[in-house]
């Protein structure tokens, strides 16, 4: 393990090259809420362009916010009871009925019978990153929380490294194209009432794509000090975002959109 070491960016970019129109530049210039998040887009030669920060930090290093998967606003408690796309509670034996976000009709911890809209990505209605980043994809702004197919590029294509950054752990990855790089940081994750579980020892953080096997999950990226994969986890728990700057985002949603019947 490296200490007290961290690959800085050899060149950052800015949202610029993605201005789909005068009105996205005139937005940008009266308001751009990614430079004031201290947010900038690096280029590590992947499909997408990565931020150099947490959704919600301030430096590279910090946490940021935690959110449940498709939600807004951060809160106090991360459980059933209190997750915005389900009706139920806690326990198995009660009534756990997914509202948005459902592939299948059964709900194999209640058994009941569960709304299907077969929706297997987040809209930009329900991304944070696109709504705190930007507030409106048709403006050209796209920056949004990451599909499980980029966050497996970013595993696939990059050298992750774990390191000690002024006392806080977590990944300097490096892109092998062009020696990029990005601090990720073990922020661990909320559940419960809890402040954090596995701080600083291991980090999640959450794909906009659900799991396809079982819709009370989504995909998220987990890591500590031994590796990273990508896995399943309840929607619920609130995980860290780190967002992408993706040039396809809205023909990529509008593509998407085009497969439901209105």
């Amino acid at each position: 393990m490296k200490t007290n070491e961290t690959c800085l960016p050899l060149k950052q970019t800015s949202v610029g090259p993605f201005f789909k129109s005068t009105l996205a530049e005139i937005y940008f210039i009266i308001y751009n809420p990614a430079k004031d998040q201290n947010m900038e887009a690096i280029d590590l030669g992947l499909s997408v362009k990565w931020s150099n920060a947490n959704l919600g930090a301030q430096a590279p290093t910090d946490h940021g916010h935690y959110y449940a998967w498709g939600e807004k606003e951060r809160k106090n408690i991360y459980d059933w009871m209190t997750y915005k796309w389900c009706h139920g509670g806690v326990a198995p034996q009660r009534a756990l009925k997914l509202i948005k976000y459902n592939t299948r009709n059964f709900n194999r911890i209640s058994g009941v019978i569960s709304y299907v809209d077969n929706r297997d990505v987040l809209m930009p209605s329900d991304d944070v990153a696109n709504i705190m980043l930007g507030g409106s994809y048709r403006l050209g702004v796209d920056w949004c929380i990451p599909t499980a197919e980029q966050w497996k590029e970013l595993i696939d294509r990059c050298s992750w490294e774990w390191v000690s950054l002024n006392g806080f752990y977590g990944y300097n990855v490096i892109s092998r194209s062009n020696g990029n790089c990005i601090f990720i940081p073990a922020a661990g994750l909320i559940t419960g009432m809890a402040p954090f579980t596995e701080h600083n020892e291991g980090g999640r953080y959450f794909t906009s794509s659900l799991y396809p096997d079982d819709p009370l999950c989504a995909y998220c990226v987990s890591f500590d000090n031994r590796g990273v994969q990508l896995n399943p986890i309840y929607r619920y728990f609130g995980l860290s975002i780190r967002p992408v700057l993706d040039p396809s985002f809205v023909k990529r949603f509008d593509d998407y959109e085009s497969r439901f019947d209105y």
